[in-house]
């Protein structure tokens, strides 16, 4: 039998002021690496939902009504619309609507085709907010 006590290793007060300068350090490093606000997912899927802006004439007048015209996917909705326009031009839409567009009959030579049907989203934004398409 050993009369001798055997020492703890750890002093009793340090361990307490490790955690708290270890947690300290972790939010610091979750602040440090955490995702922003937009991720790149929604980013990614936003720039597949919204193809281009459709810029004509008619659309440039109507943009200082805050109507603004899109080319989307086929396969989108009005839902992903709105949520693309909120991911990319920070701007919430008051209203979307959505059009088919049929393509158009054509001619090469000898040989007749069509173009591809493709779909339009008019977004109509509140006053006072605005989407800049381009720097002009």
């Amino acid at each position: 039998m050993s009369f001798i006590k055997k020492q703890s290793t750890k002093p009793q007060n340090i361990p307490a002021q490790k955690e708290i300068v270890k947690t300290e350090e972790i939010q610091e490093t979750e602040e440090k690496h955490s995702t922003p606000s937009t991720s790149t997912k929604a980013v990614k899927l936003a720039y597949r939902i919204l193809i281009k802006p459709i810029i004509t004439e008619k659309i440039t007048q109507q943009e200082a009504e805050g109507h603004y015209a899109f080319q989307v996917a086929r396969d989108a909705n009005k839902i992903e619309v709105r949520k693309a326009i909120k991911e990319l031009y920070h701007v919430n839409p008051v209203k979307v609507n959505i059009m088919k567009v049929s393509g158009k009959a054509v001619r090469y030579g000898k040989s007749k085709g069509r173009t591809i049907n493709w779909k339009k989203a008019l977004v109509f934004l509140a006053k006072g907010q605005k989407i800049e398409l381009a720097k002009r």
